[in-house]
């Protein structure tokens, strides 16, 4: 602040762009500067240029430079003008407000707080936002290079349109034509005098020539299309509908997607009104294919817009009387739409289901769940598989838990796991069980304990296809137990690990490890029984026994939210596997670490056998340094709860040592143990007996 001829400007674009690219040191003083120059711009010959600069720092795609940004416009002077856009600018530096908008539906939380202050600073608050920021001047930002401020841009053009009086209506135009900007361009034409243009004329060349577009920019488009689906009025809607059929063939599956989502989500807030309007329009498209395919789509993009439509009347379908006939030639539609080799289409398709089934009689859903059943084991392809399991699981949520045994569903999908002469069937038998905990989540926890016996035979499975549909099943299964579940799942693999066969160990150990899917309050509950046990397989004598347990000791570790822990996980990971030579090189790597966050349920259940195995050994220097770093880590447990299952292991080594015959083994041992009591709250029922035997121990003769 106050140094005459400083270029501030030129400053501010060097400060951020060295914040995107420098490193964290730098970064840093980087920063330090920036709010320096930011701070001193009301001394510029130029203060708009600054804020200006300081401005373009929202469009960065680091969340730390627009943090920057939005720190020096707090510094400087609140400055809006409306300068024209600077060279190569896709987007004017004229929509300072609208900016400083985007800021405030920026992706990251502390960011939006600092452009709401930002935007209190500059008054803006003050004036209706109708007033301030125009739809279309937001267009532009949703085909923007940074997927922060397309994101950031699809929110604010929701809200902008929300503050209209006149709705969307006016807008729609506009957004067409930005889909439209960003849409693939064609090769241009030969000219017929050029001598190479039959080779131009070749299909692999033009492929070549042809422009993408910007695929990113249309699916933002699609968001935001969705977003303002509130807004749309009945005279929108068959406009947008028709619009939303259209890009339904686009080449990118990313766009496909948004606008299936978006189509969906309009239905939802407004086929209960307008059914019969909508249902026209999406059964009009049937009877336009004929036109459709002679207007220049190929056929996987007919395909693909034959599949979305469907879609579209299966989510209005529910908006449908039980007794409207049409019903049942629309679930015809979405099953036979099942076997697109597209997950987002199944799903949606799945999603659809669960609704129509109260229109169909007992005949009619037994036919249904028979059909699917048969497509899931003969099916060709791993498309039509994969679509029947999506479909049954979405039959059986409309029709209730009782179909799985009253449709003999669960008898059917055993038979399949058990055709030895079939890996096709297995592997569509197991997406079954995967997509049924999805969909029906703790209400199939019933079932899971007859699964489990499944799934640790098909571990071993012969077919790479089933062991994936395995694993795949398994996080499933796991990722939904309750506390309850996990306490009837847990003592039948702690039994499958002491089996003689060792494919049944290893399908133990396996789902064990997928038991790191559970919820976090699960997870805490059961890791202090599964993390030993997994330990002792280590040494198991069969290679892939050994191999298992080491992945799934692996995936506990990827679930520790402990940063510095996480940064350990190998170190820990391998004190576990070798604990004679790794013991105390990870002992001496967490001494050194600087802990700042608090210490997770998985990450005592990989610290704690590490420390018990410290304390344990004869070496003083071992059971010194595992006592200390056992008494910190009590202190950064937030949960007292967490730390309660390793008590029982940690207080008798902590007793050992306490009488240990060197000194500074003793005293740190005291200095952990107290670190102990303390975190648990006090002398509670894990100490029950600690005073009694400190109080024995003082008394005895014994040497110290």
């Amino acid at each position: 602040p106050g140094v005459p001829g400083l270029p501030r400007a030129a400053t501010v674009r060097l400060m951020l762009t060295v914040l995107a690219n420098g490193s964290p040191a730098i970064a840093a003083m980087a920063s330090k500067l920036l709010l320096e120059v930011a701070a001193g711009a009301k001394h510029d010959a130029d203060p708009a240029a600054v804020a200006r600069e300081l401005r373009s720092g929202l469009q960065s795609e680091s969340r730390a430079v627009r943090a920057a940004a939005l720190a020096g416009l707090t510094a400087a002077p609140p400055i809006l003008d409306d300068a024209p856009p600077t060279s190569g600018s896709a987007i004017g530096a004229s929509s300072g407000v609208a900016l400083l908008f985007l800021a405030r539906h920026d992706t990251d939380e502390a960011n939006r707080a600092a452009a709401e202050h930002v935007w209190v600073c500059y008054g803006l608050n003050e004036v209706p936002l109708a007033d301030l920021v125009a739809p279309a001047a937001l267009l532009g930002y949703l085909s923007h290079p940074a997927a922060s401020v397309r994101d950031a841009a699809v929110n604010a053009f929701a809200d902008s349109v929300a503050a209209l009086n006149s709705g969307v209506a006016p807008v729609l135009a506009k957004l067409f034509a930005a889909f439209s900007a960003n849409a693939p361009q064609s090769a241009p034409s030969a000219k017929s005098d050029d001598p190479f243009a039959a080779i131009e004329r070749d299909p692999a060349v033009l492929a070549a020539m042809r422009s993408p577009g910007n695929p990113q920019g249309r699916a933002a488009i699609m968001r935001a299309l969705g977003a303002v689906a509130p807004s749309l009025t009945a005279r929108d809607l068959p406009l947008v509908s028709t619009f939303l059929t259209k890009v339904l063939g686009d080449e990118d599956e990313g766009v496909r997607d948004a606008a299936m989502s978006g189509g969906k989500l309009m239905i939802e807030l407004h086929g209960a009104e307008h059914v019969q309007q909508l249902l026209g329009v999406y059964e009009g498209y049937f009877d336009r294919q004929n036109a459709a395919a002679a207007s220049g789509q190929n056929e996987a993009q007919n395909d693909n817009v034959r599949q979305g439509v469907v879609v579209f009347l299966g989510a209005l379908a529910c908006h449908l009387p039980k007794e409207e006939p049409k019903i049942r030639q629309i679930l015809a539609r979405l099953v036979a739409v099942l076997s697109t080799p597209s997950e987002a289409v199944q799903r949606s398709v799945s999603d659809c289901l669960p609704p129509l089934m109260a229109a169909l009689d007992d005949e009619e859903r037994r036919a249904l769940i028979e059909s699917l059943l048969a497509q899931l084991t003969g099916g060709e392809g791993y498309a039509d598989r994969r679509g029947a399991a999506f479909g049954i699981s979405g039959a059986v949520k409309g029709m209730g838990i009782g179909s799985l045994k009253g449709f003999g569903v669960m008898d059917a999908v055993k038979a399949a796991v058990e055709n030895k002469d079939n890996p096709d069937a297995r592997e569509g038998a197991l997406m079954v069980f995967e997509l049924l905990c999805l969909r029906l989540g703790r209400l199939f926890e019933p079932y899971v304990i007859h699964v489990l016996p499944m799934l640790l035979v098909c571990f071993g499975d012969l077919s790479v296809n089933v062991r994936e549909a395995t694993a795949n099943a398994a996080k499933a299964v796991m990722g939904q137990l309750s506390a309850q579940g996990v306490k009837l799942v847990l003592p039948a693999l702690m039994k499958g690990l002491e089996d003689k066969a060792w494919r049944t160990k290893q399908g133990s150990v396996q789902l064990l490890g997928a038991m790191s899917a559970c919820a976090p309050k699960q997870l805490g509950a059961c890791l202090p029984q599964i993390v030993p046990r997994l330990s002792e397989t280590l040494i198991d004598t069969h290679p892939k026994v050994v191999e298992a347990a080491t992945f799934a000791l692996k995936a506990i570790g990827d679930v520790i939210r402990n940063p510095e822990i996480q940064a350990l996980s190998v170190y820990l990971l391998g004190a576990i596997a070798r604990p004679a030579e790794s013991t105390l090189p990870c002992l001496d790597i967490l001494l050194e670490t600087t802990f700042v966050n608090t210490v997770d349920a998985p990450s005592l259940a990989l610290i704690v056998p590490v420390l018990t195995r410290g304390l344990r050994d004869r070496k003083a220097d071992l059971k010194k340094k595992a006592a200390k770093i056992a008494g910190n880590m009590c202190a950064l447990v937030a949960d007292s709860k967490d730390m309660s299952p390793y008590v029982p292991l940690l207080l008798p080594e902590l007793q050992k040592a306490l009488v240990d015959p060197i000194p500074e083994v003793r005293a740190t041992a005291a200095a952990a143990l107290a670190s102990l009591v303390r975190g648990m709250g006090g002398l509670d029922e894990h100490f029950s007996e600690l005073m009694p035997w400190l109080m024995e121990t003082l008394q005895s003769d014994g040497p110290m």
